[in-house]
């Protein structure tokens, strides 16, 4: 079964550990509320991660025994994947912490339901959790039976397939460009002086916050500021261009090369 045939349309075709990620961040929403509502400390914010992620992993468990779960294993690509799908979501978690720590309890909830969505794209790179409850389905019973392939689908142009590329690629540089403005702009003011001095001269604001950092870190952070500025824009309208003018479907795991 192909990626595009294991994107469910509704709640009834989802497979039960995408719908445990969903309950998972809607319940990491409500512990946020909680938190500025009624002052949730961070213990009690762990308390409620530790007892959802441990009944998740039983329910899941469960259910994969009942159905007679077996792994379909993966390959090189699908271990790649993990690695990379692990070291960008890392990357845009990471790009909030400096100053600060995972055990923030403004920031722990966020950081759980990142850690959530982290796990199951390592694990679904990996083939052991799927979106969808037919290729969920496809993967149990005694003697698994391979589904018969899906009819050849119309090749999508080539000069389609580049622009598809060509986005992809200028789309993941300003994501990149805008995490890396937000870590860069946060470090610098977890480091920077509260009082001008010699080499740090250059003061920063955040919310009413001001820090003053050295020349070369200004610098650094307005051209990533700029970059991410102009970068998600453009993207956008790039995507929308290729849309609805050229008629690329981005969605079609066809488009890249």
């Amino acid at each position: 079964m192909s990626d595009a045939q294991d994107q469910p349309k509704n709640w009834s075709d989802m497979s039960l550990d995408l719908r445990i990620l969903f309950v998972f961040h809607a319940c990491m929403m409500v512990l946020m509320l909680a938190h500025f509502a009624f002052h949730l400390g961070i213990l009690g914010e762990i308390t409620v991660v530790v007892i959802y992620a441990i009944s998740a992993v039983f329910i899941s468990v469960r259910n994969r025994k009942r159905c007679g779960w077996h792994w379909p294993g993966t390959d090189w690509k699908g271990v790649l994947g993990a690695l990379g799908s692990a070291a960008l979501i890392l990357f845009f978690l990471g790009a909030v912490l400096p100053g600060t720590s995972i055990f923030n309890p403004n920031l722990f909830p966020w950081l759980a339901a990142g850690g959530n969505f982290l796990v199951f794209a390592v694990l679904g790179a990996l083939n052991v959790t799927t979106h969808s409850k037919k290729r969920f389905l496809a993967q149990c019973g005694q003697y698994t039976v391979p589904e018969p392939p899906a009819p050849p689908m119309p090749m999508v142009p080539r000069w389609k397939r580049v622009l598809g590329t060509i986005f992809a690629i200028y789309f993941m540089a300003a994501w990149v460009s805008g995490v890396a403005f937000f870590w860069k702009f946060n470090s610098a003011m977890a480091h920077g002086s509260a009082q001008p001095t010699a080499t740090q001269t250059e003061k920063l604001n955040d919310h009413g916050h001001s820090a003053y950092i050295t020349p070369r870190e200004k610098l650094v952070v307005k051209r990533f500021e700029l970059a991410f500025l102009i970068g998600i824009p453009s993207a956008m309208v790039f995507g929308l261009v290729l849309r609805f003018v050229a008629g690329v479907d981005l969605n079609d795991p066809k488009n890249p090369l």
